[in-house]
C-alpha cells in the first residue's frame, strides 16, 4: 500500500506504528482531542498502520510475539526465585544472581549494595508489564486507562471466556495461565 495522500495523516500512522498512542499522535500533529478514534478506525488508515508495523517488525527482526513473550516473563517473575534460606537458620538471603538463568536475570531492573554490603534488588514493575502486554493484544485501547479499570477488564474477560456462571476472583497463577493461553491463541493473529 502506498503512503496516504495526506502527508500529515501518513506521519500520524508512522507515529502510531512506532509505538505512540493514537491520541498522542493526533495531538502531536496539532489536532484537538476529538475524532482521533474515528480517524484511526478508517479502513485505509488502519491498513496503513498495520503495514508500517509489519515493515518495522521485518526491518528490526523483532516480532510482536517475541515482545509479548518477554513481557509475559516479567509478569511471572516471583521473588522466591531470588531468595534462599540461610544454612541453619530461618532467615532468607539473596541467591547468587550470576548463577540464575538469563530469563530470571532479565526480570531484575536494579541491583544495589548498601553500606553494610547487603545486596538489594528490584524487579521490573509487573503492573506495567501486564498493561503493556494487554495493550499489545488489544485488550486496552489507550494509555490513559487506569490500572484499576484494566484489572476489572481482565477479570471480566476471564469470566466471559471461561463460561463461569458465578464470577470468582482468580489467583495470580490462574491469571498467568489465562494470559499464556490468550497470548498463544492471539500470537499467530498478531504477527
Amino acid at each position: 500500500m502506498p503512503a496516504l495522500r495526506n502527508p500529515v495523516h501518513d506521519s500520524m500512522c508512522r507515529d502510531v506504528a512506532g509505538g505512540m498512542s493514537r491520541e498522542a499522535a493526533w495531538r502531536a500533529h496539532g489536532f484537538g482531542s476529538r475524532n482521533s478514534t474515528r480517524f484511526f478506525k478508517r479502513p485505509e488508515v488502519a491498513a496503513r498502520v498495520d503495514e508500517l508495523r509489519d515493515e518495522f517488525n521485518k526491518g528490526s527482526a523483532i516480532s510482536l510475539a517475541y515482545l509479548q513473550e518477554r513481557l509475559l516473563a516479567l509478569t511471572k517473575a516471583d521473588v522466591g526465585h531470588y531468595l534462599e534460606k540461610r544454612p541453619y537458620s530461618d532467615k532468607l538471603r539473596v541467591r547468587d544472581i550470576t548463577g540464575l538463568p538469563p530469563e530470571l536475570r532479565a526480570c531484575i531492573s536494579e541491583v544495589t549494595i548498601d553500606k553494610n554490603g547487603t545486596l538489594n534488588f528490584k524487579l521490573h514493575d509487573k503492573v506495567k508489564a501486564i498493561e503493556s502486554l494487554l495493550r499489545s493484544i488489544g485488550a486496552i485501547a489507550e494509555a490513559s486507562a487506569s490500572v484499576t479499570v484494566q484489572f476489572k477488564k481482565i477479570e471480566r474477560t476471564i469470566v466471559d471466556h471461561a463460561d463461569i456462571e458465578e464470577p470468582k476472583r482468580m489467583s495470580n497463577d490462574e491469571i498467568n495461565v489465562f494470559m499464556e493461553d490468550w497470548t498463544s491463541r492471539n500470537a499467530s493473529a498478531a504477527t
